[in-house]
């Protein structure tokens, strides 16, 4: 399955996500767990929601940058508003997002190829694209979660 690995590694986390270093990130494992999952949600929704027909390819640099390296650059983006949480993070508002996020992974392997999101940086991204921007991402806020447990070990 798509994304399957990464959504298992989040959620072994969920027992660390009180821990902050605010050496490594100013938000702590839990909001990295939960931003994560908003994000899948977020893309996959936009997916499901687009019109294939629409679809424009476009070039743009910084998207081709990223997906050749497979890295986003540390402190360079800034989340919309829709894929952040101002609420408390619990264990159970967790478990609810990944269960959506393993739920709506399924609905989006299957859709037409030229289904798309307009990030606001990378510009359109196609279903093969935004599955590899989801996978970047999460990866991305993976390795955040990996320091932040290597310097509290």
């Amino acid at each position: 399955m798509f994304l399957e690995a990464e959504l298992e590694e989040l959620q072994l986390n969920f027992p660390k996500m009180g821990l902050l270093d605010e050496t490594v990130s100013s938000q702590g494992i839990a909001w990295h767990i939960d931003h994560s999952y908003r994000v899948i949600l977020e893309i996959s929704k936009l997916l499901v929601r687009s019109n294939p027909d629409e679809y424009k390819r476009d070039f743009n640099l910084s998207r081709s940058v990223i997906f050749m390296t497979n890295v986003i650059p540390r402190g360079k983006g800034k989340a919309p508003k829709s894929v952040i949480t101002h609420d408390d993070i619990t264990d159970k508002s967790l478990i609810e997002l990944s269960e959506e996020s393993k739920e709506i992974i399924l609905d989006i392997v299957n859709l037409p190829a030229h289904c798309y999101f307009k990030h606001p940086v990378f510009g359109n991204l196609d279903l093969e694209m935004s599955k590899q921007f989801i996978k970047i991402h999460t990866r991305h806020h993976l390795k955040i979660i990996g320091e932040i447990l290597k310097n509290k070990a």
